[in-house]
Order: structure tokens, then C-alpha cells, then sequence
């Protein structure tokens, strides 16, 4: 009876940790944009062009923005956070400019708003710059 009781429970927390690491990284929202414009994600440089982005819980509950070339290759991962800040008719990208250097800052959707975590980069591009911060927006978001 106690050989049962162990195998029991070292099956229940195997489906425990197995139903973890499935929810762990749970797509919230996949959609492709169009980007007329060089930009930066965090500091990495992208030329204009069609990017797919990808929103994913992690195991902790945070959310990890992915971005995928034409071909589906992963171009860049990076925690981001929530920030309930909704799109109010189209999903569209919003962007830091800063002397004409572009920065993804934020991502709306009609029912999700996400903040991109603004890096060193950024930080000097907004340092340097000397008129106050301007921002565009990306509609044709899915």
C-alpha cells in the first residue's frame, strides 16, 4: 500500500510540472505588421519590412513578445509587460522617435495593451535628442 501511495504521488506530481511546462509559454495573440520604417526593438535594428510578432505567457505569468522574419525564423525574444493600455478601433504599433530613430514602445490591441521595456539604447537616443518625443503609429496590425 505505501509502494502505491508513492507512485501515486510521484505520478501526480509529474502531471502537476507537465501541466506547468504546457502553460508555460501559452500564445495570447499572433499577428503579422507591415512596418514602413526602420526600427528598433529594444536594440535591435530591423528594416522595414513584414514582421510576424507573438505574445506569450511565461512559466512565471509574464508575457515574452517574439518576432519572426517572413520565413518564420525567430529574429528576437524579450520580456514585456502587460500594461492594459487597449487600442480603441484598430490593433496598431506604436514607436518612439527620437531624431528619426525609431523604437517599438508599445503594442495595442482591442483587448490587450503591451509595453515594450525601454533599453540603454533608447535611453541615449532620448538623452541626444532635442525636441520633445513624437509618436507614430502602425495601423494594418491582425
Amino acid at each position: 500500500m505505501k509502494k502505491f501511495i508513492q507512485i501515486t504521488a510521484v505520478l501526480s506530481l509529474l502531471f502537476v510540472f507537465t501541466a506547468i511546462g504546457v502553460n508555460a509559454q501559452t500564445e495570447v495573440k499572433s499577428f503579422d505588421a507591415k512596418v514602413p520604417f526602420d526600427f528598433n526593438i529594444g536594440s535591435k535594428f530591423y528594416q522595414a519590412g513584414h514582421y510576424t510578432l507573438k505574445i506569450n505567457k511565461t512559466a512565471t505569468n509574464g508575457l515574452q513578445l517574439t518576432v519572426l522574419d517572413q520565413e518564420r525564423n525567430i529574429l528576437q525574444s524579450i520580456l514585456v509587460a502587460d500594461s492594459g493600455d487597449i487600442a480603441d478601433a484598430e490593433s496598431h504599433l506604436v514607436f518612439n522617435n527620437y531624431n528619426n530613430q525609431r523604437f517599438l514602445s508599445k503594442i495595442k490591441t482591442l483587448n490587450k495593451g503591451i509595453d515594450i521595456f525601454m533599453t540603454k539604447t533608447e535611453k541615449e537616443a532620448a538623452r541626444r535628442q532635442t525636441k520633445s518625443k513624437t509618436v507614430a503609429s502602425v495601423t494594418g496590425v491582425r
